[in-house]
């Protein structure tokens, strides 16, 4: 059985100087955080595009680190996973059970607990994602909050980049790559994550 105390979160940033209002957002994350992420062994903020003093993060008993592999990918996924790959490599054990959870996107609740116990450690899936279709069409999985073991994700990330046609959406890529993998489950749309969404083009907040 899977050690339940090694569960790690990872936040991911992306300071973007024209939009102001992203140190708020990363503000909001950062508190739902700070209220249902005491169950975590470690929480990680990683900025993958510019190195900001994110003063209420490093002054928190948080981790901070900057990605400085860049964003030389034409597809946003692909440089998401760019950075998340390196910087699963070189930190974790390959059994730890990490959670990812994108940056501007708050917790509400402590089911993400519930889902590893259930699926994870006591059935021995490897990856959860959630079907997209209480959003989007149901053509991928979402991946603002999503929980794998890191040696599934390098094992994912080997199968992502050896793509010779990637999709403009990794969701889609990885909703793929789950359906072949029978350590890999896929929630039902149904499933209630306990995330709350920040989707920039509508400014939309959903509860997930």
């Amino acid at each position: 059985m899977k050690n339940i105390n090694n569960i790690h979160l990872i936040i991911t940033t992306a300071y973007l100087k024209n939009r102001a209002e992203i140190i708020y957002e990363i503000k909001e994350t950062f508190n739902s955080v700070k209220k249902y992420g005491d169950r975590f062994k470690t929480v990680s903020f990683l900025e993958t595009v510019e190195d900001m003093n994110y003063d209420f993060i490093i002054e928190s008993n948080y981790k901070y680190f900057f990605s400085k592999i860049g964003n030389n990918f034409d597809f946003k996924g692909t440089n998401w996973m760019n950075h998340m790959t390196n910087h699963l490599k070189s930190n974790y054990e390959n059994d730890d059970i990490i959670v990812f959870l994108t940056g501007r996107y708050e917790l509400i609740n402590y089911n993400i607990f519930d889902l590893i116990d259930g699926y994870i450690i006591n059935n021995g899936y490897d990856f959860l994602a959630k079907n997209d279709g209480d959003i989007y069409g149901g053509e991928g999985v979402h991946t603002f909050f999503i929980s794998f073991l890191k040696k599934e994700f390098i094992n994912f990330s080997n199968y992502y980049f050896n793509l010779k046609n990637k999709h403009s959406c990794i969701e889609i890529d990885l909703k793929r790559y789950m359906e072949k993998n029978k350590n890999c489950l896929i929630l039902p749309k149904e499933t209630f994550l306990g995330v709350r969404t920040n989707i920039s083009e509508t400014k939309l907040k959903k509860n997930c």
